[in-house]
């Protein structure tokens, strides 16, 4: 028998940062109930706090263009999947995660060892 996922881990659109805390796509990527995030959660959570796509390019250490791949449908060539990396901080400066020094120094070495390696 399969163990039902709770219901706020079923795909939705949350309406706010409050409804995206405990959802499927904000837990930690080893969690059972992990999914990665939909380019619509994305598309939302950029739209709640406020941001622009030259402004989460400069939080997640990429370019607008990534950013705009990102929130395409998956069905399109441009599509690209966010890095949990990105997703995560995105997340943390959103306020839904909180994001422990080890973490956030991880991540960030995670973002730097990609620039590099480009």
């Amino acid at each position: 028998m399969t163990e039902e996922i709770p219901e706020n881990l079923v795909s939705q659109i949350p309406r706010s940062l409050m409804e995206f805390k405990g959802y499927a796509s904000t837990m930690p990527s080893l969690h059972k109930y992990y999914k990665d995030p939909t380019p619509a959660e994305i598309r939302q959570l950029i739209k709640l706090m406020g941001w622009k796509g030259a402004q989460v390019a400069s939080l997640t250490g990429t370019g607008p263009r990534t950013v705009r791949r990102w929130q395409s449908p998956p069905n399109l060539p441009g599509y690209r999947k966010i890095p949990y990396s990105s997703w995560r901080l995105l997340l943390g400066y959103a306020g839904v995660v909180q994001l422990t020094e080890s973490e956030s120094k991880k991540l960030l070495a995670e973002k730097q060892n990609k620039l590099e390696g480009e």
